[in-house]
């Protein structure tokens, strides 16, 4: 049951089955979830059924359009049909303002497009009358209380990757739903058909790569290979991602949350160049970028009090390149062993790595 959209509250609604989806985002305040131990701040689209109070979820960043179009087409590929009508409150997602001192908001043509995908009306709630979206805020509660409880069982929040947290979600929600079935099967039956296709979850942009290999889409730049400077890109704006396509191949992935300077440099990219111009690193606008943990920035600090800045930078950018070779992990374990032991030079760290897996020497072999 919901309330009624005409200013009173006071008069109950009955839903009919296939009628209604209401979308809405909430914050899991209740539970803390990790990715490797390092938090993971998120929202979560939730998306629920008026008649049967099926829902679904998916975790995502942001209130963003791209979150929407996320949740709500996982919703509705899950339940296997077409509600009529999706309501939404007004936020910038999916309404805008007529203009300048005119309280009224209209929908954008992103989210009718969206809807107009799926044969969907949008409807929307009074300003100011979250109560009118009752059905999904009152499940939020019930929801965060439900996972809460599951961590608690499972016995972590941790997770080896926002996948396994997105599988491990999706599990809840479909045994949650089984109480539900009796009710969900009126309603799946007066769902309208799903179209032939899956709009694709991602925005498109043309963009050119700059001299120093960074290209620029909306507000942020994106390291891509060398090889690609000057060069035009694809780029596709996902809600946690932005990938960048040459032709078919996709050169660079980054989360979208990552942020260095106003711009995602990812070492790897850059690495051979600064090997071949081992000066520049000193005052390079991205040095950050270049320590892939407190460990490397310990050792380029050491190895800068035991030589010349050039030398100390030169030895450094070849032991990270040496990383691409051996592996990130064999090569962090002979650092750390290393360090400590005033034979932390490039002669010695190739001597120890050799053509042979790192992982497999120590230092005395």
């Amino acid at each position: 049951m919901s309330w009624g959209r005409n200013g009173d509250d006071l008069f109950e609604q009955l839903h009919e089955p296939g009628r209604l989806l209401e979308l809405d985002w909430f914050h899991p305040r209740d539970f803390e979830v990790t990715i490797c131990r390092e938090a993971y701040r998120h929202l979560i689209c939730h998306v629920v059924l008026t008649y049967s109070n099926w829902e679904w979820a998916q975790p995502c960043r942001s209130e963003s359009f791209a979150s929407l179009k996320g949740g709500l087409q996982g919703a509705l590929w899950e339940a296997g049909g077409v509600p009529e009508c999706c309501q939404v409150d007004n936020s910038s997602t999916a309404t805008h303002r007529l203009g300048k001192g005119r309280p009224n908001r209209v929908f954008n043509d992103r989210f009718l497009g969206l809807l107009a995908h799926y044969g969907m009306r949008a409807q929307t709630i009074q300003l100011g009358a979250a109560n009118e979206n009752g059905d999904v805020e009152s499940a939020h509660s019930h929801l965060r209380g439900y996972l809460a409880d599951a961590l608690q069982l499972r016995g972590s929040g941790d997770f080896d990757s926002v996948e396994q947290y997105v599988l491990w979600l999706e599990q809840q929600l479909r045994q949650r739903n089984e109480r539900r079935r009796s009710k969900f099967a009126e309603e799946q039956a007066a769902l309208a058909p799903l179209p032939q296709w899956r709009l694709a979850e991602f925005e498109e942009v043309d963009c050119r790569v700059n001299k120093y290999a960074l290209a620029r889409v909306g507000k942020g730049s994106y390291s891509v290979p060398s090889k690609y400077r000057t060069r035009r890109l694809r780029a596709r704006i996902y809600e946690s991602r932005i990938e960048l396509w040459h032709e078919q191949s996709c050169v660079a992935a980054f989360e979208r949350h990552a942020n260095t300077g106003g711009a995602c440099v990812d070492w790897r990219h850059l690495i051979e160049d600064l090997c071949r111009k081992p000066g520049a690193f000193a005052r390079y606008r991205y040095r950050e970028s270049f320590y892939p943990s407190l460990l490397w920035r310990e050792v380029n600090d050491q190895l800068r009090e035991r030589f010349s800045i050039g030398r100390a930078d030169s030895d450094y950018l070849q032991m990270l390149r040496l990383s691409l070779v051996h592996g990130m992990e064999p090569m962090e374990e002979l650092l750390s062993r290393l360090k400590g032991t005033g034979e932390l030079t490039l002669d010695r760290v190739r001597r120890v790595g050799g053509t042979r897996p790192m992982a497999l020497q120590r230092p005395g072999d």
